[in-house]
């Protein structure tokens, strides 16, 4: 979603790098228009229908003249000033990044939400997801490592932790004050622009790869319905932002929480190759198979596994059942939990996905 954002102000230098930020990192989201003159601005404001109007506070216009034709928000110089004019406000003296997201999180608020949710049809963008009824077998790393290995092969990833109790701040980090909460919010009210609040309130890591920091309370998740949850992930996917969405989900084989894993392209399950784990991903293989007879859709035959954290120095087996093994990662010792998904990130098979 292009959005015409009009810029007036006094400070011509300011006025100058602030343009020139928004053109060269955000050419694809805001067609920039700058004004140092007030009714060349209203003017074209009138012409070319402009969507956002940022103005310095310093500028002497007549708000209500601008308030019906652009959503109006105030550049201020003092972290304390809210309002001006009853518009909102943007502190001035802050990273170009965070003040991009509140211009999002400002204007997602008062923009209709045309977005239907429906099924997952955009071919284009990929849909990884992973959840393993394995305890223990590392599923939420290998998700995030899955999630790194595309970004650096120039892909555009998002990682999404719809966990009951996620932890998405343990693998990634970013800018902004948002997080999975606000996201859920506004799902839920049914009055928010979704694909502007998800620019608002996304995070970018240092490695490329886009997500939401983990809820506020963990109870926030409990908020959120299946339906909910598909709506959220088609409108991603719809929305043309991404190459790549990885879910990191909790395991559950209620017809609920399938809708979700049949969302995706590949459904992939982790073991550390243990017995215990082998026998558990039997009985999941076996139930499935029992499921799905008669159905239209089968997440069998998009399910794959991964062995993570498998120890060579034990005899150890693989399931007894004909689901594709995508790759093997030995045990890593003496890492942080944020240092094993790029290292994970390294191995080749994430190609085979």
């Amino acid at each position: 979603m292009k959005v015409k954002l009009g810029i007036l102000a006094n400070d011509t230098v300011y006025l100058k790098r602030f343009v020139s930020f928004l053109t060269s990192r955000y050419q694809e989201n805001f067609e920039v228009y700058s004004f140092t003159e007030a009714e060349i601005a209203l003017q074209t404001a009138r012409t070319q229908k402009i969507d956002i109007l940022l103005v310095e506070e310093s500028c002497d216009i007549n708000t209500e003249e601008f308030l019906n034709i652009s959503y109006v928000i105030y550049f201020v110089e003092s972290r304390d000033v809210e309002t001006v004019c009853n518009c909102p406000t943007i502190f001035k003296y802050q990273k170009t990044e965070l003040i991009v997201k509140n211009i999002w999180n400002f204007y997602s608020e008062v923009v209709e939400n045309t977005h239907k949710s429906h099924r997952h049809i955009n071919d284009d963008c990929k849909i990884f997801a992973f959840a393993s009824p394995c305890g223990g077998s590392g599923s939420s790393t290998v998700a995030a490592a899955c999630a790194l290995y595309f970004a650096q092969c120039g892909k555009k990833v998002i990682y999404l932790n719809l966990e009951k109790i996620g932890a998405s701040d343990v693998f990634f980090c970013g800018e902004g004050t948002q997080t999975l909460s606000d996201m859920i919010f506004a799902v839920k009210s049914k009055k928010t622009n979704l694909l502007l609040k998800m620019e608002a309130c996304l995070k970018h890591d240092v490695h490329n790869v886009s997500f939401f920091s983990q809820t506020n309370q963990v109870l926030d998740m409990y908020e959120m319905s299946t339906e909910e949850q598909i709506e959220m992930i088609n409108m991603i996917s719809d929305s043309n932002t991404f190459d790549i969405i990885v879910l990191d989900l909790d395991f559950s084989l209620t017809a609920e929480q399938k809708k979700i894993y049949l969302l995706a392209d590949r459904f992939i399950m982790t073991s550390d190759g243990t017995d215990v784990h082998n026998h558990k991903i039997e009985r999941v293989f076996n139930a499935l198979s029992i499921q799905e007879q008669g159905e239209k859709f089968s997440l069998l035959e998009n399910s794959v596994l991964i062995y993570n954290k498998f120890n060579n120095a034990v005899e150890q087996h693989t399931a007894a059942v004909s689901l594709n093994t995508v790759g093997t990662i030995p045990i890593i010792s003496n890492m942080q939990s944020s240092q094993i998904p790029v290292q994970l990130s390294k191995y080749g098979f994430w190609k085979n996905l």
